[in-house]
């Protein structure tokens, strides 16, 4: 695959745990990235960058990722950027969600 410049991901998605877990299940179609960073934050941020204070996690295969040791009842939002070398694409569309218990769907 050739790439022109690192390219936003697409059709990222936030699924909510099961069972009692609390976690949230991000995924998202690949782009020319070589690696990914998630951030997710209880502050939604100033579109379309996530805030200063926002947990970083690096993928570096796949296209998705777990993010846990969430809080019950709470809005979190996930933000999804290819990178490349140490070079960052832009973010993804800032999703939402708010985590809660499987038997409370």
């Amino acid at each position: 695959v050739v790439c022109e410049g690192i390219t936003k991901p697409q059709c990222v998605t936030v699924m909510e745990g099961s069972s009692n877990s609390v976690y949230l299940n991000v995924s998202w179609c690949g782009t020319c990235g070589v690696t990914y960073r998630v951030r997710y934050s209880t502050s939604s941020g100033t579109i379309p960058e996530p805030p200063s204070g926002a947990v970083s996690v690096s993928v570096t295969s796949g296209n998705s990722t777990l993010l846990t040791g969430l809080s019950l009842d709470t809005t979190y939002y996930v933000w999804v950027a290819a990178v490349s070398s140490d070079t960052q694409g832009p973010y993804s569309n800032r999703l939402s969600t708010t985590t809660r218990r499987s038997n409370e769907f």
